[in-house]
């Protein structure tokens, strides 16, 4: 197997200085969904980026597609994160919880509220879940994993979603 990873105070200041950056939710809206075929985006090599709905049906939410752009993400540069998701539910209330890892060592946790970052209700049917932010320019390059899970008003399941990305 691989040999532990090693923390020394550098690496603990740049995991800190990520903290805050990979991820601001700015805007949920419900958009038309076209019909989507492949769970790839089409990766640049050596870069690979992919997602996956890891509700595996059984959520109220069902990823449809992801967008980001450009990709791979560049440090210094701006980049947006689209979700197209079936809703099969209306959602008066709830959360989204983001958790961003790289080299599978968790840099990045945020809980938001969903009427707080959107109005409510969700309705039934199409719904774009995005995201735009800045990447920091001294955002260390590789290979980032992001998952959120989305909450209902009763604390249940209604999203889960797993996205993989490159920086460079």
């Amino acid at each position: 197997g691989n040999p532990p990873m090693m923390l020394n105070s550098r690496s603990l200041v740049v995991l800190s200085i990520l903290s805050g950056i990979c991820y601001e939710p700015s805007l949920i809206r419900a958009v038309p969904l076209g019909s989507h075929s492949t769970h790839d985006l089409q990766p640049r090599q050596p870069w690979t980026e992919s997602w996956t709905d890891c509700g595996a049906g059984a959520t109220d939410m069902s990823l449809m597609n992801v967008t980001i752009s450009p990709h791979p993400v560049m440090a210094g540069k701006n980049f947006s994160l689209d979700l197209d998701l079936q809703n099969s539910v209306v959602l008066d209330s709830g959360s989204f919880v983001t958790q961003v890892f790289l080299a599978g060592v968790q840099v990045h946790s945020e809980t938001d509220g969903l009427c707080d970052i959107r109005a409510c209700p969700i309705q039934a049917g199409p719904v774009r879940l995005g995201t735009r932010t800045y990447m920091p320019a001294i955002t260390p390059p590789g290979l980032y994993q992001v998952k959120i899970s989305g909450l209902d008003g009763m604390g249940l399941p209604v999203l889960c979603a797993d996205i993989h990305f490159a920086v460079i």
